[in-house]
């Protein structure tokens, strides 16, 4: 674009701006509590500043959603408005957050550690095994139906992406699975994800391992993360 300062035109050439994408996945505690009426509560961060103000600079931090929001599950992409949704800033214009639950403090630590803009995507279904990740689940092919929208969604003449990771928060669902066939079917979905399977290659995914009253040994899910994690770098 051209400006006139002073009477001379100067042009600027305007590139991509660099996003990091972060896929957060798994069941109810990836999506739950997304609407801004629970940003307050108890966060550290909103306790040291203004009571709902979003700790981010507007154009820093994006999800893959609507700006409008209602109910539990808020601003994230659901089946019923995957139409309508698109690349959001997480600031609303009047400084507030668009989107709570972990987003806000998650994004502004990334933001801190990399320096680097973060767009986040959800594909969570409360419930539901991680067998369901697999092809012919409903975890899968909606995590390939919302990354698909989000990946063309994110203009390559606006946005230059590196896929940064997954954010795993799943197992409660399978607690009592056989450690050996969830430690399975995560090694497969480790594999989908590296392989591209859903539309971007993630080489990386972090777990929160699934508790009961804090006590992730009671699982056998979280057991079989942890095998994993000691074996499988990508986890």
């Amino acid at each position: 674009f051209t400006v006139w300062k002073q009477g001379r035109a100067e042009t600027y050439r305007v590139g991509p701006a660099h996003v990091d994408l972060v896929l957060l996945t798994g069941q109810s505690n990836s999506y739950y509590c997304t609407s801004p009426q629970y940003w307050p509560d108890g966060d550290s961060y909103v306790l040291e500043h203004d009571p709902g103000a979003s700790p981010l600079e507007p154009g820093a931090a994006f999800y893959f959603g609507v700006p409008q929001y209602s109910g539990d599950r808020a601003g994230i992409a659901t089946r019923a408005n995957l139409a309508e949704c698109g690349i959001v800033d997480m600031t609303a214009p009047d400084g507030s957050v668009r989107v709570a639950a972990t987003y806000p403090v998650y994004m502004y630590d990334w933001i801190e550690m990399t320096g680097h803009r973060v767009v986040m995507v959800n594909s969570g279904i409360g419930g539901r095994s991680i067998a369901s990740f697999m092809p012919g689940g409903d975890c899968y092919a909606w995590t390939k139906d919302v990354m698909a929208a989000a990946l063309d969604a994110l203009d390559p003449a606006r946005f230059s992406v590196d896929p940064a990771g997954v954010l795993w928060s799943q197992g409660e669902a399978d607690r009592d699975m056989p450690v050996a066939d969830y430690e399975g079917y995560l090694v497969r979905l480790l594999n989908y994800f590296e392989d591209g399977e859903f539309g971007i290659s993630f080489t990386d995914m972090y777990s929160t391992l699934p508790t009961h009253f804090g006590e992730p040994g009671d699982f056998n899910s979280a057991i079989a993360q942890m095998n994993v994690a000691s074996y499988d770098a990508r986890f």
